[in-house]
């Protein structure tokens, strides 16, 4: 099952399926998160939410005043699932169809965080894992601002993380935190006990060094 994470027609098949409006979220939602996140962004900031699916992180964001929020994802249907559903939200809160190994915006766009939840690991599940996860570091790397910040959230440990992250060519600082995994009562099928490692979920926050661009904190040009 997992390697059918990184196909793009199993994605694109399960948000057009009977269930694809129940939205689902990897990990945890925004209210696991938050304590981690928040420290790294400010109201005004501009963020990239990668690999969105039909996850309510960015309705969520929005709520809590975040409300400059770009979602991509490279199936059409989870997009317009979402677009629907959000079309009230001002002009900067949207959803846009595009590959994370290909992100694409008019020249002047300048991220202050782009935030990974699952999507990562996703592409690491596919053909050609290794290769895809370099372009798309490089990918979000390049659209961050000169103090951006790189907010991953994946299943995957450090030993089998950092050395992607490590890449000489990114010019940032790396901190890890580690929490425990959110599981519902129908997906588990034991419980937790003293002699069973828990699941953990791992959260890299990469942050660009100020020398790396001369690109100011918050700037974009209109789309």
């Amino acid at each position: 099952m997992a390697d059918m994470y990184g196909d793009e027609t199993y994605w694109e098949n399960r948000y057009a399926g009977p269930n694809a409006k129940e939205q689902f979220d990897f990990y945890h939602r925004y209210s696991g998160l938050k304590e981690y996140l928040t420290p790294y962004l400010k109201k005004e900031d501009l963020v990239l939410n990668l690999g969105c699916g039909t996850s309510r992180l960015a309705e969520e964001m929005y709520d809590d005043g975040f409300e400059r929020v770009i979602s991509i994802d490279f199936s059409a249907t989870a997009i317009k699932i979402m677009s629907d559903k959000c079309r009230h939200k001002r002009d900067e809160f949207k959803y846009v169809k595009m590959d994370a190994k290909k992100i694409e915006f008019e020249e002047g766009y300048s991220f202050d965080l782009v935030i990974d939840k699952g999507t990562l690991d996703c592409i690491l599940c596919g053909e050609g894992s290794v290769n895809n996860v370099k372009t798309t570091l490089k990918q979000i790397y390049n659209v961050l601002n000169h103090r951006g910040v790189f907010f991953c959230v994946s299943h995957g440990a450090p030993d089998r993380r950092l050395h992607y992250l490590k890449n000489p060519e990114f010019k940032w600082e790396i901190k890890t935190e580690k929490f425990l995994k959110i599981i519902s009562d129908e997906d588990r099928k034991e419980p937790i006990t003293e002699d069973k490692e828990p699941d953990y979920v791992y959260i890299y926050i990469c942050t660009k060094k100020p020398h790396s661009s001369n690109v100011k904190r918050g700037d974009m040009l209109e789309p």
